[in-house]
């Protein structure tokens, strides 16, 4: 409630310059919402200046017309706000892979790494709305997996299921992809299982190598910070 007042003052009080420190990472979706709106009218339909401070790239990428990196308190690049977005990912790029730390017993199944991968093969954690997101397992098989399949679940920043597949077999290696124009902007992760349908889980990563998708250009790009869910799907309008 402190910071809805502190924000609401201070968005009334029609100052030059309205300096906005992570307002987003508090308060529920609407509050968010009206926050979000209240700042781009101040902007655009007054002409009065914003200093947004946030952790969330859509809505810099959505709000600001300009963009500054600062890496511990140093200014380390400044520019549009999709090159902005896009360096500061890249360095958290490692973010999308897991790599397992404990020993595994050799007569046990287990995930040993996963890697979240571009069209060029290379680890990546960041992909454009179009582009194909590929995941690529190594597993370690064992008598235990006679009968398992590995299942995979997306989920979305507030940790919810977004749809799931499943492999025919396992292999040691094998990789997953997932089409360009599946996901809307935003922030991912997974879900991995070794498992026996109905029967028993023998491994699971779970909320694990963070990717993000930027969309500046699709048909629901011009909603901006609005969200109008986690997939698109082939439709027809009659």
């Amino acid at each position: 409630m402190h910071v809805r007042l502190g924000f609401a003052v201070a968005a009334h009080l029609e100052p030059e310059i309205l300096i906005v420190d992570e307002v987003l990472a508090v308060g529920d979706a609407e509050f968010q919402k009206k926050c979000l709106g209240k700042m781009k009218s101040v902007s655009t339909n007054e002409g009065r200046t914003v200093l947004f401070v946030s952790h969330n790239m859509e809505a810099i990428s959505n709000l600001c017309t300009r963009a500054l990196l600062i890496e511990h308190g140093t200014l380390t690049a400044s520019g549009l706000p999709a090159d902005m977005v896009r360096l500061h990912l890249k360095h958290e790029s490692t973010a999308a892979a897991y790599q397992r730390v404990t020993p595994v017993p050799t007569n046990s199944s287990a995930i040993l790494h996963i890697h979240v991968l571009n069209q060029q093969g290379q680890n990546s954690a960041v992909f454009d709305y179009t582009e194909p997101v590929s995941i690529r397992f190594a597993l370690q098989l064992a008598a235990d997996a006679a009968n398992a399949n590995l299942f995979v679940t997306f989920l979305d920043d507030r940790k919810r299921r977004i749809f799931s597949c499943e492999s025919a077999s396992l292999q040691q290696e094998c990789t997953l992809t997932i089409p360009g124009g599946i996901f809307t902007r935003g922030q991912y992760s997974i879900q991995a299982f070794i498992n026996v349908p109905k029967v028993k889980a023998i491994d699971e990563v779970e909320d694990a190598c963070a990717f993000s998708i930027i969309d500046h250009h699709s048909p629901m790009a011009k909603h901006g910070g609005y969200d109008y869910g986690s997939v698109f799907v082939p439709h027809q309008w009659q």
